[in-house]
C-alpha cells in the first residue's frame, strides 16, 4: 500500500478524483521506472548485453578459453527478482 501523504501529493498531478485511481497510478508509475531501471543494467552495467556478446566472438575469434560461457544456460536461468535489502528489481540467477 502507498502512504497517504504519497497520494495526497501526487494528487497534484494526476487527473484522477478518487484515492483509488491516484495509487494505481502511482503503482504502475512506479513499476515503469523500475522496469526501465533494469532495461538500462541490461544496456549498461558489468554484466551487459555488449559485453556479453564481446566475450563470446573475442573467444571464438581468438581461440581462447577464457570469456567462454554458456549462453543458453545463462538465458534459462536470469530472472527478475527483489533484491535485498530495499528489494529493488534487478537481475539474479534463479
Amino acid at each position: 500500500m502507498i502512504p497517504r501523504d504519497y497520494i495526497s501529493e501526487w494528487r497534484e498531478h494526476a487527473p484522477w478524483i478518487g484515492d483509488a485511481h491516484v495509487e494505481q497510478d502511482l503503482g504502475i508509475r512506479r513499476a515503469l521506472v523500475e522496469i526501465f531501471r533494469v532495461t538500462i543494467e541490461l544496456i549498461s552495467s558489468q554484466l551487459d548485453a555488449d559485453r556479453l556478446d564481446y566475450l563470446l566472438r573475442d573467444s571464438y575469434m581468438s581461440g581462447a578459453t577464457y570469456g567462454r560461457y554458456d549462453l543458453d544456460w545463462l538465458l534459462e536461468v536470469i530472472e527478475l527478482a527483489a533484491i535485498p535489502p530495499n528489494d529493488t528489481i534487478g537481475l539474479a540467477v534463479s
